[in-house]
Parts: structure tokens; C-alpha cells; sequence
């Protein structure tokens, strides 16, 4: 089986790279595709059923000047930067052998947790924020480095809390990368994502430009492209009915 390897041009911001996870996975059903990327400029991301003014500190990021970006699928609401790492597999159905995983949610979990234990086997690193989208779509990101101001400001305490997080900050809940692999680079940790996917037999391809950009205009003037940047600073009575207004982004 073949995986394409999907590379994006230095600096593509989050909202490139959901574009093109989402037209690849929209267009192009029977192929699979894996995609690696960081040096992403700031961004507070969504997921499809996250709410802006529960989960972001609204005016600090429009103080700040930093995009809040609604994604295509579920899961938390996470602050990404340069030094966050994003990996993605879109796969296609017989991808994961249904004659060995289940094609269900908790069961795709731990075969990528598996797999990413694979990737980094000499340090005990578990997944970091990872957001599934139906069977065949899975993207993780991991924090290699962080600002723990910025991380603390820009999200918000959840509104219900376990007793033993006491109030305590998002920072005390997440680790480094780089603390975990002091002599490696957030590189390394790339080619040991696409080495482990090597390990399992498949053919590693590299995507042409092309195939990338067609997926991305057949989505577009499908309608298909639903991740989006949110516009903040919105009236009340928009709040109150869950109405959300976009702002004009390209990818």
C-alpha cells in the first residue's frame, strides 16, 4: 500500500494545512496520505463544536492580534505555534486491517497511540491534543516547545472542572518534546514519524504539488472547505444564538 507524503511550504499556517487535509480526505477517498508539518505562525484552534467565548479569552487574542481557526473536525480547543508539531494520517478504509483494529473511535485511538509510542521509542510520550474526524482522518499535535504565558492567556479555564486540577494553569498539564529528547531537533522528530509509517510495510510517495492544489480547488468550488478563521469581537445577540460570522481567508 502506498502513502502519499504531503509537504507543505515553510510557514503554512494552520488554516493551509486544514484546507488541505480536508480537500485531500474530501476528493480523494481512495488514497492516503500523510502529512507532518510545524513551523505554523500562532493560532488559537476550535474544534467543529467548540465555542469562541466559553473557550478562548477573547480579548487577549484580539489584543495580541492572533486568529482564532475553527477546524473541519471535533476535539478541544488547543494555541499552536511555530514549535508545535502536527501530524496527520488520512487513510483509506482497509488502511488500519479491520481484520485486526475495529474501525471505531477508541480502538483507532490506540492504534495511533501505538504507533506514535513506535515513533518515539525512547522516551514515554502519549499522544498530544488529537481530534478524529469519522473512521479515516487523524491528526495529533505535539507541543515540542511552548510559551506557557501565551498558552495560560489565550485559553480559558474550563467551565467544569475535576477536583484535582484546582484551578491550576493549562501549563501544568502538558510537557515538552524537547525536554523528552534534549539531543534531538522538532526535524528528527519528523523523519521518526515518517520512518515509523515506513515500518509498517507501506511505500512512503511523495505528493506532487499538484495533486495538492487540484484537491484544493475541486473543494473549494464544491463548498467542501469548512475549516475557517472565526471573526471575534462579535454583538451579544450573536453570542446568544450561536450565530458566527467568518472572515475572508485563502489557502
Amino acid at each position: 500500500m502506498a502513502v502519499g507524503v504531503v509537504r507543505l511550504p515553510a510557514g503554512a499556517t494552520i488554516l493551509q494545512q486544514l484546507h488541505v487535509e480536508e480537500a485531500l480526505f474530501k476528493r480523494h477517498p481512495d488514497r492516503s496520505y500523510l502529512l507532518v508539518h510545524h513551523a505554523a505562525p500562532p493560532a488559537v484552534v476550535l474544534g467543529m463544536s467548540g465555542q469562541v467565548h466559553r473557550d478562548v479569552v477573547v480579548e487577549r487574542v484580539v489584543a495580541d492580534g492572533v486568529p482564532v481557526i475553527r477546524r473541519f473536525s471535533g476535539g478541544g480547543t488547543v494555541y499552536v505555534d511555530r514549535s508545535t508539531l502536527f501530524s496527520t494520517l488520512i487513510s483509506t478504509a482497509d488502511f488500519l486491517r479491520p481484520d485486526q483494529v475495529k474501525v471505531f473511535p477508541r480502538e483507532v485511538m490506540a492504534w495511533v497511540g501505538g504507533f506514535y509510542r513506535r515513533a518515539f521509542a525512547d522516551a514515554h510520550v502519549e499522544d498530544g491534543a488529537v481530534f478524529a474526524l469519522r473512521e479515516n482522518d487523524y491528526h495529533t499535535s505535539f507541543l515540542w516547545d511552548f510559551e506557557e504565558v501565551k498558552l495560560n492567556a489565550y485559553l480559558a479555564h474550563p467551565e467544569k472542572q475535576p477536583a484535582y486540577r484546582l484551578q491550576r494553569p493549562h501549563s501544568d498539564f502538558v510537557c515538552r518534546l524537547r525536554d523528552r529528547f534534549p539531543a534531538r531537533s522538532i526535524e528528527d522528530m519528523v523523519g521518526a514519524i515518517r520512518g515509523a509509517m515506513g515500518e509498517l510495510g507501506v511505500e512512503l510517495v511523495d505528493v506532487p504539488a499538484t495533486e495538492v492544489e487540484g484537491a484544493l480547488e475541486e473543494a473549494r468550488a464544491a463548498g467542501q472547505l469548512s475549516s475557517h478563521a472565526v471573526e471575534l469581537g462579535l454583538p451579544p445577540a450573536a453570542r446568544d444564538t450561536g450565530v458566527e460570522r467568518r472572515t475572508h481567508a485563502t489557502s
